[in-house]
This record gives C-alpha cells, sequence and structure tokens, in this order.
C-alpha cells in the first residue's frame, strides 16, 4: 500500500477560498489531516466545515489534533431510530425516575472524560491536550448555533453507567466518544443512553445525529443509514449557520 503524507492544516488555511471546496471535499485519498493549533475557535471551525477532530501524542510533534474528513458517516434520522427489545423491556417498566434512572445534559465533560478513560485506558484518543481542549470549549463564548460542547450522563442510583461527549452546530449533533458500564448489572444501559438521547435530540428539534465512523455495528443496529462523503456533506452543510 502507498504510503501519504499526512497533510497539515490551520486556521489560515480554513480561511482560504475555495480550500475545503477544491482541495480537501473531493480529495478522496485523504480523510487525516493533522494540525499543532489547540484553539477553541479553530477546533469549532473543523468540526463546522464537517471534520471530525481526534488527536494523539506524537514521539517527535508531541499532542497534535488529527481532523478527519470521513470518507463515510453514519447518520440517524429519526424516523429510523430503532429500539432493541432489551430497551423497550427497560421503557416498559413503567417511569425510569421512579426506577432511579436520570439522563442528564451539560457542557461539562469532565465526568465522562473521567469515565472514558479509566473504561479504555491507553487505547485511547482522548489525551491529556484533548481533555484540556474539551474544557475550554466548554467555556468558550460561542454565537448561538454556532458551537456548543454536550456532555450526556446516564445515572442509575449515584453511578454514572453510561455517557457521552459530542457537539451542536446548528440543528446538527455530533458524537465523539462514549461509555458504558461493563458491569453485568448494568448489561444494556449504553444502548438504553442512545435511545433515550435520539429521542431528546428530536424533542428539541435537532435535524438529525451525525455518529461518525459507519464501521461499528451498534451504529447500523440503532437504524443509521451510511452516507459516502460527498452524500453526508449535502445534507451537513444546509444545517450550518
Amino acid at each position: 500500500m502507498e504510503k501519504r503524507e499526512i497533510p497539515y492544516i490551520a486556521p489560515g488555511l480554513l480561511g482560504e477560498e475555495r480550500y475545503l471546496t477544491d482541495r480537501v471535499y473531493p480529495d478522496r485519498n485523504t480523510d487525516y489531516y493533522w494540525s499543532d493549533v489547540w484553539d477553541p475557535l479553530f477546533f469549532a471551525d473543523l468540526a463546522r466545515a464537517g471534520f471530525i477532530p481526534v488527536a494523539m501524542d506524537h514521539g517527535q510533534l508531541g499532542p497534535i489534533l488529527l481532523p478527519e474528513m470521513q470518507t463515510a458517516y453514519a447518520v440517524l434520522d429519526w424516523e429510523d431510530l430503532h429500539v432493541p427489545g432489551h430497551v423497550r423491556k427497560i421503557l416498559g417498566r413503567g417511569s425510569l425516575e421512579g426506577r432511579g434512572f436520570a439522563l442528564f445534559e451539560s457542557n461539562d465533560p469532565n465526568r465522562v472524560i473521567a469515565a472514558v478513560r479509566k473504561q479504555f485506558g491507553e487505547e485511547n484518543w482522548l489525551t491529556a491536550r484533548y481533555g484540556k481542549l474539551l474544557g475550554e470549549l466548554a467555556a468558550y463564548p460561542f454565537p448561538k448555533g454556532y458551537f456548543r460542547l454536550r456532555a450526556t450522563e446516564l445515572y442509575e442510583g449515584d453511578l454514572l453507567v453510561a455517557g457521552e461527549l459530542g457537539y451542536e452546530i446548528g440543528g446538527t449533533y455530533t458524537s465523539l466518544t462514549g461509555f458504558s458500564s461493563r458491569l453485568r448489572e448494568h448489561r444494556n444501559r449504553g444502548t438504553l443512553q442512545l435511545v433515550l438521547l435520539a429521542r431528546s435530540l428530536q424533542q428539541e428539534g435537532f435535524a438529525f445525529w451525525n455518529l461518525g465512523h459507519p464501521y461499528m455495528e451498534y451504529k447500523r443496529a440503532l437504524g443509521a443509514r451510511i452516507l459516502e462523503r460527498e452524500d453526508f456533506l449535502a445534507r451537513w452543510l444546509p444545517h450550518i449557520p
């Protein structure tokens, strides 16, 4: 397989006329870019352009962002939401609140960050510098609709049993990362959190849910459709104010 150099990207490039439309979007041979710019506004502008930025600690370059313009995206439309039988059973047993479940959303990423790191350890792109940037994103005064970090937490009693981090832009919501408890007594809580979040996003008026990479089976099981980059951008860009 031919090795390709990962292109560098910075705020100035994003601002160049037709850089995205003529270079980034049509390039089917490149998905990852890299940057050493850890600026909240730059992160938001990458996300608005359709990138999903992750990160790594590079042996020579240090902490770097890895914005990915994916070749395909998993997208959930609300009419396609599939609620698995085991989750329907949980939902059908009366009030979730009455049985100790509670779903919260905020822009504070710290509890979910800690849970993700505890579960995945080093097998995780949520580096220390990326976690710091998430905190900066939560505090940054973006205009309404421009970008908002969103943390979702599902509690069972006092225990945080599932959750995820993502962001809102205009009429869209995008997932970044998440976790669910692996304890046997918390089985299916991750799927429950996803279903509850989907219903909440629909009630709040979001147009669709960008679940990112299409390779995880649980996304298809939830009802997501796989869109190639061109088709995804045709859906995505009209919703970005």
